[in-house]
């Protein structure tokens, strides 16, 4: 078999894991390097991890995040308006992927020349980055959905996120 260069933008990765999606994103990235294929991984950071580092196999990215979410207010949507405080957990996913993915296109493919096979990203929480990377670029972009806003809302959740895993559907 050969061997895969996977470019792999999950909102949660050890040591910070929230859930079952990072425990996944743990478990199958890892299996990914013992199949031998090259798994670089981007990831959210809280402020107190490294940003480059390798974690038995997998090169794991975490840029460094700033707190814009005063601004949000100025220009988006009501709908993101009603997320009140939540607003800086949008800030902070939306910034994770804005500087992933510039990451990703400028500094591995570019400037180190990385050869990436195939992108796969995980639900609306890392789906700014496979829009922007799909755009930018001529690597297949694979979308994980491990749920839905209408799934976890009933139907009731916010028009933004659901626009954001429609458009990378």
């Amino acid at each position: 078999m050969k061997n895969v260069r996977i470019g792999f933008f999950v909102y949660e990765y050890p040591p910070a894991i929230v859930g079952g999606l990072g425990t996944y994103a743990e478990n199958v990235t890892r299996q990914y390097v013992d199949l031998g294929h090259d798994v670089s991984v981007f990831t959210l950071n809280g402020g107190n991890l490294k940003t480059r580092e390798i974690l038995r196999g997998v090169e794991v990215h975490r840029p460094l995040i700033a707190d814009a979410s005063n601004i949000w207010p100025f220009f988006v949507v009501d709908d993101l308006k009603k997320w009140g405080t939540n607003i800086k957990f949008f800030n902070d996913i939306f910034i994770y992927n804005i500087l992933s993915a510039t990451k990703f296109i400028n500094g591995l493919i570019e400037k180190e020349k990385y050869k990436f096979d195939v992108v796969c990203v995980h639900d609306w929480l890392s789906s700014i980055s496979g829009l922007v990377i799909k755009k930018e670029t001529k690597i297949p972009v694979v979308f994980h959905v491990h749920s839905t806003e209408w799934g976890r809302s009933e139907g009731q959740g916010s028009e933004v996120v659901s626009h954001f895993e429609g458009a990378m559907a």
